[in-house]
């Protein structure tokens, strides 16, 4: 199953498939490919995202909460 997220980082909005989620440096970081054509994939520390809104519309700003997610998204994967 393919999980296509929306992130919040300051004053940006980047989207594209959750491909991972990994720890550089003791700081966990979320891993988009963006589904614009360029195969770019993004990687983002947690701790800088505002919010998440998964496929279904839901919408994760707690820090506790998006952890749980994005865990929850890599198993469904």
């Amino acid at each position: 199953m393919i999980n296509y997220i929306a992130v919040s980082i300051g004053d940006n909005i980047y989207a594209g498939e959750y491909v991972n989620l990994s720890k550089e440096d003791s700081e966990e970081e979320i891993h988009i490919k963006q589904s614009n054509g360029s195969n770019i994939e993004l990687c983002i520390p947690v701790t800088g995202l505002n919010y998440i809104i998964t496929m279904d519309g839901k919408k994760y700003e707690e820090q506790t909460k998006i952890k749980k997610v994005l865990n929850r998204l890599l198993e469904t994967n």
